[in-house]
């Protein structure tokens, strides 16, 4: 196997091999402050070594990596201060969060990356530093019509496995905002239509694998891998609002299902799966085990190989890559890491696929770190 100064192949990733988390952070936070632009304001990170200009995502990706390592207390009240006003200063009058640097691309407007998902990085971010949206969300308004959600959701593209996948990144993105401007903008009709979703995404949940999507042959894992992480981002919006969700055993069988032999999960687009695929699989798992005694045994085996995969993908500088021999353009060229490049999100990504785990192999040493998380919809609560 080639050395990419990580922690080696699974075979030899047990908890005792990298029994210092300490180094894991140090080199994680290390490789965060080398993309770190020192001009002003504080606070603007590039995306990886091959970049040069700082965008937002990437300024996102710091804040939740270095709070995930409760390392934000080091930042001055000066700094901190430019740095939330720095992000601040991105959103416009239609509540979104834009940024000029990558606007040119045609995906501005997609869901699995643009301005309602920057968005919803962003209100992380901005909790993470005990500050709140300043505007209320446009795009979310239609939403307070019950009828209109109803349609909207109906009318998602739910025909194939990849479509599904996509209609859960549309549903947790404006799920996301829809319940931050309940909790932070005390959005009365927000809470209304939340319920109004969870309730037709119950309604709706497929009994085959627990997830949202066509009929398929759960034995073809390209398809069950893509309805499966299509569910992941509905499922968060449960886990949020503390919601229970049915067939939690089914939906546990057909993860497992998908794991590989490396301790990872299998994805559509690539052999060995990506920073998405596993925390994919692992967030629903971690999260499912804490809620029912069904195969404990098996999720804890899972998840301890999951560790091994993980780290596979950290690089000698600390970063982390989304996957292995192979480059990866994150929506725009200011956001592309070249074959084995470490990238900000890819970084963050899979340092929180550990703080998830930790969670639940607290007898381990990712259980052991005190790991910090935030009372944010989206992807970073607990």
């Amino acid at each position: 196997m080639e050395d990419y100064g990580g922690f080696g192949d699974k075979s030899k990733q047990t908890m005792e091999s990298f029994a210092d988390l300490s180094i894991i952070k140090k080199k994680t936070l290390a490789y965060i402050e080398s993309m770190h632009i020192q001009k002003k304001p504080y606070g603007q990170y590039c995306y990886s070594g091959s970049t040069k200009k700082p965008v937002l995502y990437s300024s996102t990706y710091a804040v939740m990596t270095r709070h995930l390592y409760r390392n934000l207390d080091s930042v001055s009240g000066n700094e901190r201060k430019e740095w939330i006003s720095y992000i601040q200063s991105f959103q416009t009058e239609d509540g979104l969060f834009k940024d000029p640097v990558v606007a040119d691309s045609e995906l501005v407007n997609y869901d699995w990356w643009g301005w309602r998902h920057l968005t919803c990085h962003v209100i992380v971010a901005l909790t993470v530093w005990g500050s709140v949206a300043q505007k209320e969300f446009a795009c979310i308004k239609p939403f307070h019509n019950p009828d209109f959600v109803k349609k909207w959701l109906l009318g998602r593209d739910w025909s194939t496995p990849a479509s599904s996948n996509n209609a859960g990144n549309e549903i947790l993105n404006y799920g996301t905002l829809l319940q931050y401007s309940r909790d932070f903008h005390n959005d009365k009709k927000a809470k209304k239509t939340i319920e109004v979703i969870l309730d037709w995404l119950l309604e709706n949940q497929n009994s085959l694998y627990g997830a949202w999507g066509p009929y398929i042959d759960i034995n073809n894992k390209i398809d069950l891998a893509q309805v499966m992480m299509g569910g992941y981002h509905e499922f968060l919006l449960f886990f949020y609002d503390k919601r229970p969700f049915k067939y939690q055993e089914i939906i546990i069988d057909r993860i497992l299902f998908l794991q590989n032999e490396k301790g990872g999960f299998i994805g559509p687009h690539h052999a060995m799966s990506s920073a998405c695929q596993d925390i994919d699989a692992i967030d629903p798992l971690s999260r499912l085990t804490l809620q029912t005694e069904y195969r404990k045994d098996d999720i804890k085996l899972a998840l301890e190989e999951a560790i091994s995969c993980v780290l596979s993908h950290q690089n000698k500088d600390g970063g982390f890559v989304f996957y292995r021999d192979k480059d990866f353009e994150y929506g725009h060229e200011e956001m592309y890491s070249r074959i084995n490049e470490s990238d900000t999100f890819s970084t963050w990504f899979r340092t929180l696929s550990l703080s998830i785990i930790g969670q639940v192999l607290s007898d381990e040493i990712l259980g052991k770190f005190n790991w910090q998380f935030t009372k944010c919809p989206g992807y970073q609560f607990w």
